[in-house]
């Protein structure tokens, strides 16, 4: 679980530091909708918005005033290359 509202940047910071793992996508499993790729458009806007306006501006996902977690699915690359199975992404907001 990550403790805070951090943007996108810190978000992938966090995994490259703690887990050495590289954030390839990343995706909001409540609406269906991508909310960052690696070689996607708009990747530098994304970078500098927090995880709660992400999920609002990109993934059309309305955040209710009683919810304190985002979940996100990531599809991500360890050192070596490989693509590992990594458990969903809890983001405490509030």
């Amino acid at each position: 679980m990550i403790d805070g509202d951090v943007t996108l940047q810190e978000l992938i910071h966090i995994f490259q530091k703690e887990h050495r793992l590289t954030i390839d996508s990343l995706a909001l499993p409540a609406t269906g909708m991508s909310l960052f790729m690696s070689i996607g458009k708009g990747k530098e806007e994304r970078l500098k918005m927090k995880i709660s306006e992400l999920c609002k501006v990109v993934g059309k996902y309305n955040i209710s005033d009683h919810q304190k977690y985002i979940v996100m699915e990531a599809l991500v690359e360890d050192e070596d290359g490989n693509d590992p199975d990594v458990p969903k992404i809890c983001v405490k907001i509030r």
